[in-house]
């Protein structure tokens, strides 16, 4: 399913009836804002009643250190790549929107463009192409 706007997300579920299936969830969309967090294309990942990929979630309201040294709001705080850590929250500001997803019986997949996110981290950009084997 595809939540669209300024924070858009998608979650895919193998089977809504069963406790122990796969479930993922991400998002893209913007990092700036009063409630946002440098974590655009962080993801959770459950699999057999295991939550196996976590998302921290919020920060509290009491901690009031600047936002960059903020645990949960920066980058590494969530499931992301951090690209030469330093000081900086791990992300630019900006929109990652998600570009494509797909499913078929057996698998879906989302596209997130989060290159917005990484403009000033990385200046080289690899075409990737996944290959699957079946045993």
């Amino acid at each position: 399913k595809i939540y669209g706007g300024i924070i858009q997300g998608y979650a895919m579920h193998e089977n809504y009836n069963d406790f122990d299936a796969a479930f993922v969830a991400t998002h893209g969309g913007n990092t700036t804002g009063a409630h946002n967090h440098y974590d655009t294309a962080s993801f959770i990942y459950d699999v057999a009643g295991v939550r196996w990929a976590h998302d921290l979630g919020w920060e509290p309201y009491t901690n009031k250190a600047p936002d960059t040294d903020k645990y949960r709001r920066r980058a590494e705080g969530h499931n992301l790549i951090v690209i030469n850590p330093s000081k900086e929250p791990g992300q630019d500001a900006g929109f990652s929107p998600i570009e494509r997803t797909g499913q078929d019986e057996k698998s879906s997949f989302v596209i997130i463009d989060a290159s917005e996110a990484y403009k000033t981290k990385a200046t080289i950009y690899i075409n990737q192409t996944k290959k699957t084997t079946q045993d």
